[in-house]
């Protein structure tokens, strides 16, 4: 099994096109202190998955098509051993050649338009149908009370 599988695993995510950024020294994940209270577990990685059709006008993208730069995310993952964990992720942008229209790559291990990836959601599901208090859930998971609570009261 390959490093990235094992790091996949790891984080909670399922999906092999995300490629892990590795340094010279065989470390994938770095220590950041963010703030006196927190410190976190950054984890940089590239997502260039190829959309096959266009999200705009459905054209198939497989030749008309061009690289159009990449944007830079930064998503929640599931805390690990008491440490927040974020990945910072570069996702390839691409331009439709018919419509002119931009996407960037999709991976399903994200909720669209938002930083909680679904492990980091079906934690905060799991510790909720424990009967355990939204505060607790915030803590446990590294987020706040009222990010918990939209969460939680989004899905009723």
């Amino acid at each position: 099994m390959s490093i990235n599988n094992s790091i996949l695993r790891s984080a909670g995510l399922t999906d092999k096109s995300i490629k892990f950024l590795i340094d010279e020294n065989g470390e994938f994940n770095h220590p950041v202190h963010q703030d006196k209270h927190d410190d976190t577990l950054m984890l940089y990685g590239e997502l260039s998955r190829f959309p096959e059709r266009c999200p705009y006008c459905g054209f198939p993208m497989e030749s008309n098509y061009y690289h159009n730069g990449t944007d830079e995310v930064r998503l929640s993952l599931p805390s690990t051993n008491g440490f927040k964990q974020e990945l910072t992720l570069t996702k390839q942008r691409f331009q439709c050649l018919n419509c002119y229209g931009t996407c960037t790559s999709i991976s399903p291990d994200f909720i669209e338009n938002s930083k909680i990836t679904k492990p980091l959601w079906e934690q905060i599901f799991d510790l909720a149908k424990q009967d355990i208090s939204e505060k607790l859930i915030a803590h446990i998971t590294r987020l706040s009370t009222s990010k918990v609570h939209v969460i939680i009261s989004a899905s009723a």
